[in-house]
């Protein structure tokens, strides 16, 4: 117990880096960290304004017996989402791990302080999205006071099973690409096989039909209701035992919650060693033989450096290419889709008055998708403490720059090939709407990469501790990786808003605007000089 205390301590003491930014003296990075925090603040009003909108529209459409259920599901989500692709790199994370077996340190102990680290995490996310949630349910439906006592029950609880079933499924991928000559590789397709059959998955439950109409939006408690039960039956279960005051029922959710816990704890304990072995150590054959030198030009040695650096990560790469793989995947089931049809039944709800041009926004909206977390907004941070190799070799900041922007480019184009096709073929448009439908998803995404770049240059990472925290939890990470998104997605909404008879004007206008921020982030990435990036 003493070990797992001390441990445990350790792993909360720079949780999110903040005992860094209390004891550091870097005036450049404190004022970095609160910009950042800034940023942060506002990202999580917007997203604590859109739960609180959610929950009231449930209470007004007097479904408000739903708001604990759907704020169960949406923490849950949250925790699996973010959680189950960094088990490798928090419970099986490298750095320290010849001092850990040097140690006499039981497996358990290193295990569950790794795993109290992550229940931290989200557990915060967890009293983020029921704060507000419950604030509301609370001002319409004036519930006793049991309902509190069970909601501090049930927050505390709701973390684990998603967090036992990332970490149990996050062990399987790292055991199973561990035994493999690819790690990086198998372990990133193990992940994104794993979320495309979570997406399959919820599409067949999602159990909404094709006659949606403003009636089922009143009777929205029975169709949310139904969806969750299929998806999370716990979170209806527990969401109706809070506005019950059903005691025992949270009871028993929070004994079996800790009781699967441990069981995913003791699993892991027992394959913990032979999993960071199969990871860490490597076999010298002494059998190497002097093959044929090849000689390549700068930039394509500069792209191969980039292609083995990027190759060689599993949460890298699991993290960057989803993107790019789901865009694809709405191409296909776009193509597959009559189309008109779908637009015809989204039109019919609303009021004739309003001209939306659904059409246009379609391959925005992919390439809204495409662009999410690219390559290049943490590019440099994954350099990490070989960046000195960079900044000494007799290149300027252009080359190495440019290499980094052309390999995410070379990623992400056989994807959008392929959902540019299907666009083409579920939309049959005529010369000009083809033309923007070409042009400015690929703008979009060029756009995404040279701001992913600009966001890395201005919070570089490279002092971290695992390659998870780069990927997933450093600035440049969350920054970089929604800028290309929200622009896309910002550039939709004018299309969709505006009347159809200004839309090949609106694509000109934007296919410019993106254009000069473009050329203008562009050259601002090349004044910057590799010497200062630290």
């Amino acid at each position: 117990m003493r070990q797992t205390r001390l441990l445990t301590k350790l792993e909360l003491c720079n949780l999110y880096g903040l005992n860094i930014i209390r004891k550091t003296k870097d005036t450049e990075f404190k004022k970095k960290a609160r910009i950042f925090g800034v940023i942060i603040a506002l990202i999580l009003a917007m997203v604590l304004s859109y739960i609180v909108a959610l929950c009231a529209g449930l209470a007004v459409l007097g479904a408000a017996d739903v708001i604990p259920a759907y704020l169960i599901f949406i923490a849950s989500f949250f925790t699996v989402f973010f959680d189950v692709f960094k088990i490798g790199g928090v419970i099986f994370r490298q750095k320290g791990y010849d001092m850990i077996s040097s140690l006499p340190l039981s497996d358990g102990a290193v295990v569950v302080s790794r795993f109290v680290r992550m229940y931290v995490e989200s557990l915060i996310v967890a009293v983020l999205i029921f704060a507000p949630g419950l604030t509301v349910y609370a001002v319409f439906e004036h519930p006793a006071i049991s309902f509190y006592l069970l909601a501090v029950l049930v927050i505390a609880t709701v973390p684990l099973l998603p967090l036992a079933l990332s970490v149990f499924l996050g062990t399987l991928i790292t055991a199973a690409s561990s035994r493999m000559k690819h790690k990086a590789m198998a372990e990133a397709g193990f992940s994104l096989l794993l979320v495309i059959g979570v997406l399959v998955l919820s599409m067949r439950l999602s159990g909404v039909e094709d006659d949606f109409s403003l009636e089922m939006l009143k009777q929205f408690s029975e169709t949310a209701t139904r969806a969750m039960e299929k998806a999370y039956p716990p979170a209806v279960a527990i969401g109706r035992a809070m506005t019950t005051s059903g005691v025992v029922e949270c009871i028993v959710f929070a004994v079996v919650s800790v009781l699967v816990t441990a069981a995913v704890m003791w699993i892991v304990k027992q394959r913990f060693h032979a999993v960071c072995r199969s990871l860490y150590t490597t076999v010298a054959k002494h059998n190497y033989a002097m093959g044929h030198l090849k000689q390549n030009s700068v930039r394509k040695a500069l792209l191969i450096r980039e292609a083995r650096r990027y190759f060689a990560s599993g949460p890298y790469v699991s993290n960057t290419i989803i993107g790019p793989v789901l865009g694809a995947v709405m191409g296909v089931i776009l193509a597959c889709t009559d189309v008109d049809q779908m637009i015809v039944q989204f039109t019919a709800q609303i009021p004739d008055s309003v001209n939306m041009n659904v059409k246009g926004v379609i391959p925005l909206l992919i390439a809204a998708v495409m662009s999410m977390m690219n390559v290049v907004c943490i590019s440099v941070s994954m350099e990490g403490k070989q960046w000195w190799i960079s900044k000494n070799l007799p290149l300027s900041a252009r080359m190495i720059f440019d290499a980094k922007l052309l390999f995410n480019l070379l990623l992400i184009a056989p994807f959008y090939v392929v959902a540019e096709i299907c666009v083409m073929l579920a939309l049959r448009p005529g010369i000009f709407e083809a033309v923007w439908i070409l042009l400015l998803p690929a703008l979009l995404i060029v756009f995404s990469c040279v701001f992913g770049l600009r966001i890395n240059l201005l919070f570089p990472k490279m002092d971290w501790e695992n390659e998870t925290v780069a990927v997933k939890q450093s600035a440049a990470s969350f920054l970089g990786g929604i800028g290309g998104t929200v622009v896309a997605l910002l550039l939709a909404l004018l299309i969709l808003l505006l009347p159809g008879d200004y839309y090949n004007v609106l694509c000109m206008a934007e296919t410019l605007l993106l254009a000069g921020m473009i050329v203008l982030l562009y050259r601002k990435n090349n004044r910057v000089l590799l010497e200062d990036i630290s």
